[in-house]
């Protein structure tokens, strides 16, 4: 495709837009709606301020030691000892931590900040590319119901600040593409660094900008120009693949063929686009998918989305399905990592998660305010209908992300609403049975009541047995210790030994599974056993040499049984491997 203005018209260009060009639109117009989205979308928002710590934020908050040490951020940035490899998130939460320290008041502030500023920035990325109704796709992006999981949820964080940094870079790429700009080409090219060091999942992030170059008409400019973004995601995509190697397949039971693969991921595109276009019944964890691959039903959904995507590329002359196809495109590129055709530790409870498309939600919400804006035109619409639909679309939008959001007031509201959507949700009945342990002093009884609900509803008996096991070892020994003495440590004693039971168990029933074996050995950590620890360890590095839970527990363990020479001399890292033992946990979704 030529590099010129005049070898290509895009769809604007084609169509008529509203939208004038950056240049030459009105400051204070722009300045106003600007304003007024921001405005918009913190009101939206109003019950995040009463929001508490969720699902995996103790995790990467108060549980996590590299958070409160002063040395954390060289442990972020140049080491792989922290839960995952974003070292500018971990660092704004490093920061944030001094700051507001347990309060989640300014975390879940800073993570709506940065979503209603992303609001803003679509706008203009959408205003450079001459998107038709860039203001309405704005307002949809922002006001979304969807868009809850990821905002008011503070361990998506790296949500929000990923695609803060990803909407620069492509405002920077744009006006390179536009101007021969290197100084925007060089600030575009930095943005997308700090992008994928908030997370990875922007790895396709360049094929977007290839997309947008060839829609352009600057394929000549901008192909050569995306070497570096290139090279730039497969060194993430490496660093992500090294952090989670030997766990997450460890932990997830995950389709078990490639055509239960490419049927997960069909479903999951028209699951995702569904839901934008009716965004009711959202749900923490969705019901889980039994695909097989041994049906050519599954694969119909797959199959529907490439004759669609197929079917636009072939009118690429025509201007609306070039518009579809541009769209489909980069938001099959944007949300590819999370459609199950990888391992991801969420796949242990669902296949799909509306925190999963927030990336690829620009594209879903512009196709929407573009076919509005032409379906208007060539029905020739009253002003009344052309004006009044979107305003009552985005009202209805507000109402319910309004609504969602006091859903994630606390993990027992929330695990309450996910249960009442999906009443299978194993996940939820345990976590909720660990609220019931924290809060009632009848905790025992009511603890074992949920987790007698959730056997009923799991599919695989040793889940209920870990579920059990771990469920006993909730409450913390050493904080009750300062109450109770010696009548909480007999206690303490008599349910680690009950988790031991339900380990051993899981053990029988997956003699494999090494998650299960290295949480026996932290058990009998625990009780003091510590031979019986150390070998139960060792048999899963000799299963799994890179699993890394079971190395930093073996490193602890030789340490407390006083072999500190074997422990450092076997684990290069044995001291931090210590360090690290006892803030580990599952990795973050």
């Amino acid at each position: 495709m030529a590099d010129s203005d005049t070898s290509s018209p895009s769809l604007e260009d084609s169509l008529g837009s509203d939208s004038l060009p950056p240049g030459r639109s009105s400051a204070w117009g722009v300045l106003g709606k600007t304003v007024g989205l921001f405005m918009l979308v913190l009101l939206a928002y109003g019950p995040v301020r009463h929001a508490g710590f969720l699902w995996d934020d103790n995790l990467l908050l108060w549980n996590n030691r590299w958070i409160k040490d002063d040395s954390g951020l060289h442990a972020f940035w140049f080491t792989f000892q922290a839960l995952d490899y974003y070292p500018i998130t971990s660092t704004v939460f490093w920061i944030t931590w001094r700051w507001w320290g347990e309060n989640p008041l300014g975390y879940h502030a800073l993570t709506l900040l940065f979503h209603a500023a992303n609001a803003v920035l679509v706008a203009l990325v959408l205003l450079r590319l001459r998107v038709r109704a860039a203001w309405f796709a704005a307002l949809l992006f922002g006001l979304h119901p969807i868009q809850v999981a990821s905002v008011a949820w503070i361990s998506e964080l790296k949500n929000t600040l990923s695609m803060f940094f990803l909407l620069g870079s492509l405002l920077g790429f744009l006006r390179f593409l536009d101007r021969r700009s290197w100084l925007a080409y060089v600030a575009s090219l930095f943005g997308f660094v700090l992008a994928g060091l908030s997370k990875a999942t922007v790895v396709g992030a360049p094929i977007v900008f290839l997309v947008l170059s060839c829609w352009k008409g600057r394929a000549r400019r901008g192909v050569p120009a995306l070497a570096p973004f290139f090279g730039i995601a497969a060194v993430l995509a490496g660093i992500t693949i090294h952090v989670h190697s030997g766990v997450i397949s460890d932990l997830i039971e995950p389709p078990p063929n490639l055509a239960a693969r490419v049927a997960v991921a069909g479903s999951a595109l028209w699951f995702y686009l569904g839901k934008f276009l009716w965004p009711f019944g959202l749900s923490m964890v969705y019901p889980q998918w039994g695909f097989q691959g041994e049906s050519i039903a599954e694969l119909l959904p797959a199959a529907a989305f490439v004759v669609l995507v197929g079917g636009t590329a072939l009118y690429w002359r025509v201007t609306e399905a070039r518009a579809i196809f541009v769209s489909a495109a980069c938001f099959v590129v944007l949300v590819a990592p999370a459609l199950g055709l990888i391992d991801m530790s969420f796949m242990m409870y669902s296949y799909v998660s509306d925190h999963y498309v927030y990336l690829a939600s620009v594209s879903a919400v512009a196709l929407a305010a573009t076919t509005w804006s032409v379906v208007s035109d060539r029905c020739r619409l009253p002003a009344l209908l052309r004006q009044g639909v979107p305003i009552l679309v985005v009202l209805g939008c507000a109402a319910l992300t309004w609504q969602r959001a006091q859903a994630f007031e606390s993990p027992s509201t929330l695990w309450r609403d996910t249960l009442q959507k999906n009443p299978e949700a194993w996940v939820a009945h345990y976590n909720l049975g660990n609220e019931l342990v924290k809060e009632a002093d009848d905790w025992e009884a009511k603890a074992r009541d949920q987790l007698n609900q959730n056997e009923q509803v799991i599919r695989d008996p040793w889940l209920s047995t870990i579920e059990r096991a771990e469920a006993f070892q909730a409450r913390d020994p050493a904080a009750a210790a300062k109450e109770d003495g010696i009548v909480f440590a007999e206690n303490a004693k008599r349910l680690y030994e009950e988790s031991l039971r339900y380990h051993e168990q899981a053990i029988e029933r997956k003699p494999n599974y090494a998650g299960a074996k290295t949480n026996t050995g932290r058990t009998l950590m625990r009780l003091g056993r510590w031979d019986e620890a150390i070998r139960m360890l060792e048999s899963v590095l000799w299963t799994h040499p890179q699993h890394r839970p079971a190395r930093m527990n073996l490193a602890s363990a030789l340490q407390a049984r006083g072999d500190r020479a074997m422990a450092e001399g076997r684990f290069a890292d044995g001291a931090q491997d210590r360090a690290r033992a006892s803030d580990l946990r599952m990795p973050p979704r």
